[in-house]
């Protein structure tokens, strides 16, 4: 530990002391970036991670792949396919050290047990190595493809191969390579191949004159290569070259010169870097070289400029880098960057978010906010906005972040929550706050004035909560409060006048001075024409200034002219003349001015919840509404609408407050409880087909997972099925890989579905009972960014009848039929129907997962095999509750979704079924505690973690566990009883967790 502080002390004395320095250029940070971590682990049936990643790479069909010290795995978004050595057709060593798809359908694959060929229409490996006579070595740390020819490096030297026959060729200039060279590295850019050695430095070799060259350090020589080790070469055009080095930092060779500069952490470096030890260096489509650090981070140096900066890891940041053993980069095909660590964590940055500026709570990489949470903005002049959040207020330059920060620590401000926002024509911004009241202050001289406690009653505004401001351009500043209605502060005096809430009118009884409508104020707004508007819990205010009093609209079932509700949190006035008004539980209505008319907008049309905290007018006269799960542009005749969110590069989907602007350069800024996003609307609004959907495994009569990808090729499966093999589940994905969990698709299977199912949790479809005949099996899929893809994949499969209706079955019974077709008749039905009757009786109606007969069924043939078992008692929690609360048929549908998600976390060893009403019992072929205990807990999670919709409601469900292993000599009956104990146990402690039985 000290070792690593010390490193790091250095590391970062070296960074910001170079960053202040007068160097030719300088290292620093880069800007801030949002890593988001793949848990390869989690996605294995045996939770176990591939260890050091060292290669990463994606085939043409979109799925990535990575390599490890453990392993290879295939990753679509939804899960992993593991694939490692053993005794059949496999992977020819666990220890992968290059990858390498082609365009013939294979993923070449260098391990250091040879090299392994993994077809990916078949799924089978080709494997050579040392023995099989094709490679010198073993070892293989590199391979690289040229035409019909595959380079291999390797510990004891280089390796030729024909990539279709696998057989070693001989090129002319092999013979003069050093024996047993240890290469290192393997780069192919045109006709010339690069190899990066262990102790020789660089070789430059003519594939087409065979003449070699050899850049070797020389002390005489200052343009020489400065270090022997090369183990990374990428370059752009064949004059420049960047080349990774462990002991030599990083070299840039200008070949035309024929000078390398070395940047480097030794004092006799060209160019200062953080460290010497480099382990990987390539270049992605900005133009900017990506180096992988042995513990120093990631960097990147821009090959125009040569600016160098990076990203490194810090704990308490969850979006920072995964560790600063970043060694290798890969860019996807949508330009994505993914980066492997020695310690086996996989980060990946979704870079379409570079076109947003976002803004969220400060952080070591990040010159945010006080709070991710934002609740008012404001302009303060051409270039700095205000912005009020939960942690206080901000100073922001929207190119370089926070300028200043306000809270009750470092300045008068008497509470953190700033919820509105305003200034008067003095220079003074106003500030409404939770728990602070109204106060005032002056930016030049830094002064604060307090009007909760004003000594003089007349100009004092007694509500500690202030929700809106609005100055009406006359002399007054309109303040509205929790629970004591609103204000009106004449800016000339200081004068305050209250109008408080009006219990008369809501009693049904006029007053001479009627006040506002609700002591609950949201939002106050100016209309076109001049007339404050004024937003509460109870209804809608307008201000009448001749007569000092308010006329009020309150909500009416029998008045289709009047507001959808009384719940008013949000207003803006549209260019258009109209009054845009967004509620609480009602979605949006709008005051037609010229007709004098409400129109209401809702779920109905399209909205994507009932609340509405947030209204902006872009320049296209577009309104741009902040909802709880997003932003939603509606366009201004209602015609059109779409909703946004984080997917698509804001920084959160929640706007539950009326914080927004649209600045002079037609950029909006919105806040939401995430943070602040500001772009500019044509780019949200680009239009984006989403990939086309791939399947990425068959799974037939419940078995195996099948992930080869040659239906993708063929169209269809290679033979008919057996007439037995009726039941079938299908996997797919988009290969995307932004919050894949936010993925759509649709599916349907041709000769069974009338029209296309729908799913967004899960990317699978399950097919049980399949007569014999010809299916297609179609689908489609919309990722969370982008539209429905227009591409359907299909797959088609045939399922052969029985042998009993064969074509020679038919000629056989004609030659009996005279003697035994009645016999024969009766007795196939009475089969058929005893088969069906007996798997009815085995199978829960609602579920079709096996019942309670045929769990017993199970459990008695383990136990006359003298089979080692355990059960999981499973119970979902307050279910009654849902039940009286949202109707059996809520009940139903999350008895069914339990069961998709339960049999998604099981074992196909293992057995779940509907033991009776909620309660699942699932039995395992283990003793083992742990293993059992394992399963539970990923179901409860995964259980916890999703919420459901059912008609537009959302509902939490959490469930219960209890597990026991089978003890000898015990009866099934005191084996239940004791998970059911334990079970008992789990509900007593608060239910939502798992116990194991004593």
């Amino acid at each position: 530990m000290i070792r690593l502080a010390l490193s790091m002390l250095y590391h970062f004395t070296l960074l910001f002391g170079l960053a202040s320095s007068a160097a030719a250029f300088t290292m620093q940070l880069a800007p801030y970036a949002e890593f988001h971590h793949v848990e390869i682990g989690e996605y294995t049936d045996d939770q176990t991670n591939v260890g050091a990643i060292t290669a990463i790479t994606q085939d043409k069909r979109g799925f990535m792949w990575v390599g490890g010290e453990n392993g290879l795995v295939r990753y679509d978004g939804h899960k992993v396919s593991l694939y490692r050595a053993h005794s059949g057709n496999s992977l020819g060593a666990n220890y992968v050290q290059d990858l390498i798809p082609d365009g013939d359908d294979y993923l070449w694959v260098a391990t250091v047990g040879g090299i392994s060929r993994l077809n990916l229409e078949t799924g089978l490996f080709d494997n050579v190595n040392k023995d099989s006579g094709q490679l010198p070595g073993n070892d293989v740390l590199s391979i690289a493809l040229y035409n019909n020819l595959l380079f291999a490096a390797t510990t004891e030297g280089l390796a030729i191969l024909d990539k279709h026959t696998l057989q070693p060729q001989t090129l002319p200039f092999v013979h003069q390579l050093p024996e047993l060279l240890h290469i290192r590295y393997a780069f192919v850019f045109r006709d010339t191949l690069w190899l990066g050695t262990s102790h020789l430095g660089l070789i430059e070799i003519d594939l087409t004159s065979n003449t070699i060259t050899y850049y070797t350090p020389d002390a005489n020589n200052p343009d020489s290569i400065p270090h022997a080790d090369v183990r990374g070469i990428f370059t752009y055009d064949g004059k420049t070259y960047w080349l990774a080095s462990l002991g030599g930092g990083f070299m840039r060779l200008d070949y035309e010169n024929q000078k390398f500069t070395q940047y480097s952490a030794s004092p006799e470096a060209d160019i200062p870097f953080v460290t010497n030890d480099v382990w990987g260096v390539r270049g992605d489509s900005r133009g900017f070289i990506w180096v992988g650090t042995d513990s120093s981070g990631l960097w990147r140096i821009d090959s125009v400029t040569a600016k160098v900066d990076g990203y490194v890891h810090d704990p308490s940041v969850f979006e920072a880098l995964g560790s600063n053993k970043a060694r290798i980069t890969y860019e996807d095909n949508e330009r994505n960057l993914w980066v492997g660590h020695f310690t086996g964590e996989l980060d990946y940055y979704n870079r379409e978010q570079e076109t947003f500026v976002r803004y969220k709570k400060s952080n070591r990489f990040h010159k945010g906010l006080n709070h991710s949470s934002v609740l008012s903005i404001l302009p303060a002049d051409a270039l700095n906005v205000w912005v009020g959040t939960e942690g206080g207020l901000n100073l922001l330059d929207a190119r370089d972040g926070s300028r200043l920060s306000l809270t009750t620590e470092n300045s008068g401000l008497l509470a953190n929550p700033v919820l509105a926002l305003e200034r008067d024509q003095q220079g003074h911004l106003w500030l409404g706050t939770w728990g602070g009241g109204l106060q005032r202050y002056h930016p030049e001289t830094q002064q604060w004035h307090n009007l909760l406690d004003h000594p003089d009653p007349n100009k004092r505004i007694p509500s500690t909560y202030i929700w809106a401001l609005e100055n009406d351009n006359k002399g007054n500043l309109w303040v509205g409060s929790q629970k004591k209605g609103i204000y009106k502060l004449r800016l000339s005096d200081g004068h305050v006048t209250h109008y408080p809430y009006n219990t008369a009118y809501q009693s049904g009884r006029q007053t001479k001075y009627p006040g506002v409508v609700g002591e609950f104020i949201r939002d106050i707004c100016i209309d076109n024409s001049g007339t404050l508007w004024i937003a509460s819990l109870h209804g809608l205010s307008r201000y009448n200034p001749e007569l000092d009093q308010f006329d009020l609209f309150t909500h009416n079932n029998q008045n289709i002219n009047s507001p959808a509700s009384n719940q008013a949190i949000s207003l803006l006035s549209h260019s258009s003349g109209d009054l845009w008004i967004g509620f609480r539980d009602a979605g949006l209505s709008i005051y037609r001015a010229a007709s004098k008319t409400f129109e209401h907008f809702g779920i109905k049309q399209g909205l994507p919840s009932p609340s509405v905290g947030s209204l902006l007018e872009d320049s296209k006269g577009n309104v741009w509404a902040g909802t709880p799960v997003g932003l939603v542009k509606i366009n201004s005749d209602l015609s059109d609408l779409k909703t946004y969110k984080q997917v698509h590069g804001l920084a959160g989907a929640n706007h539950n407050r009326n914080a927004n602007l649209l600045d002079d350069n037609g950029r909006i800024w919105i806040g939401s409880k995430e943070g602040l996003s500001i772009f500019y609307p044509s780019l949200l609004e680009q239009k984006r087909l989403s990939n086309s959907t791939v399947l990425s495994g068959i799974r037939i009569n419940h078995g195996k997972t099948y992930d080869k990808e040659y239906w993708q090729n063929e169209r269809a499966l290679p033979k008919a099925l057996r007439y037995d093999q009726n039941a079938i589940s299908f996997e797919f994905s988009l290969n995307q890989f932004y919050l894949p969990q936010l993925n759509e698709y649709q599916y349907r299977l041709q000769g069974l579905d009338q029209q296309w199912q729908k799913t967004m949790r899960y990317n699978s479809a399950n097919y049980t009972n399949l007569d014999p005949g010809t299916y297609t099996f179609e689908v489609k899929g919309k990722s969370a960014n982008g539209d429905w893809g227009e591409q359907v994949t299909q797959l088609s499969f045939t399922i052969a009848p029985p042998p009993w209706r064969q074509w020679w079955a038919y000629i056989l019974y004609a030659c009996f039929v005279y003697a035994g077709f009645a016999a024969y008749r009766n007795y196939m039905a009475v089969r058929a129907r005893s088969a069906i009757y007996e798997q009815l009786s085995q199978q829960d109606p609602l579920t079709e997962l096996p019942n309670r007969i045929a769990l017993n069924n199970r459990v008695e043939q383990w136990q006359h095999q003298n089979l080692p078992f355990s059960v999981i008692v499973a119970d979902l929690d307050h279910f009654k509750h849902i039940n009286d609360t949202y109707g059996h048929d809520a009940g139903d549908l999350l008895l069914k979704e339990f069961s998709h998600i339960a049999a998604e976390e099981t074992r196909d060893t293992d057995l779940l079924g509907r033991w009776g009403g909620e309660e699942f019992l699932i039995v395992c072929q283990t003793s083992d505690m742990e293993v059992i205990h394992t399963i539970a807990e990923r179901i409860q999670k995964s259980v916890a973690m999703q919420s459901f919709i059912f008609n537009e409601q959302l509902i939490q469900m959490t469930v219960s566990f209890g597990c026991a292993t089978h003890h000898e000599n015990e009866n099934f009956n005191e084996l239940f009883q004791r998970a059911d104990q334990a079970l008992y146990e789990a509900k007593a402690n608060g239910r939502n967790r798992v116990v194991k039985a004593a």
